[in-house]
């Protein structure tokens, strides 16, 4: 039977990501500021929302939130903890799992990324194809030809999910049981299911 229980440590960052009304550059705030004064996951959850106001310049709904132990996040936590179940992880740009070329085309990356799967798979040799917006059958099969080959050098498909031609270059590791990449412009259980188990692109 699973049973949560609130721990800063683990909690720390999904509680920032989770908390109502915390933009990036908010949570980005957070991140630095505990790191510069030596504050640990504890201390921060347990300072009163007055507090965290004032030293994070945080939104009302957010500091109530995330003061006395995170404790009107407790209900979003658990729901949250019971359909990952761990699997999930956030990496934040301090991250080693960071994704590197993010910040060096971005002038703002995001503050924090949900991962899931092979990490392993981030520090392979990467590669990605780039297509127009209405490409017809014949470019498609030149984007499938090229993903294949690219996969066959054994380097890791990166692609989007918002488009067809995407969609037709996602599909093709699976032919040979390689690992992809993907990045989701929408909700993870969305795209993955409640089990984080259903392949997205079955139907590509």
């Amino acid at each position: 039977m699973f049973e949560y229980v609130f721990d800063p440590d683990r909690d720390y960052l999904f509680a920032l990501c989770l908390a109502p009304r915390m933009g990036g550059a908010a949570i980005t705030r957070i991140i630095e500021r505990n790191q510069m004064l030596g504050r640990s996951p504890s201390q921060f959850f347990n300072m009163p929302p007055t507090s965290l106001q004032d030293e994070y310049d945080l939104n009302p709904e957010a500091a109530e939130a995330l003061a006395f132990g995170a404790q009107k996040l407790r209900d979003v936590l658990e729901h949250f903890s019971r359909r990952s179940l761990g699997r999930l992880s956030v990496v934040t740009p301090d991250s080693p799992m960071y994704p590197a070329r993010i910040q060096q085309f971005i002038s703002a990356p995001p503050a924090f990324l949900f991962v899931y799967g092979n990490l392993a798979v981030l520090k392979q040799k990467t590669f990605s194809v780039a297509c127009s917006r209405n490409p017809n059958d014949q470019i498609l099969l030149n984007l499938e030809r090229a993903v294949e080959q690219g996969v066959l050098n054994g380097e890791q498909l990166v692609t989007g999910a918002n488009t067809n031609a995407y969609r037709r270059g996602a599909v093709v590791p699976l032919r040979r049981g390689s690992p992809r990449i993907l990045v989701l412009d929408r909700e993870m259980f969305t795209a993955l299911g409640d089990n984080l188990n259903k392949e997205p692109f079955r139907a590509a």
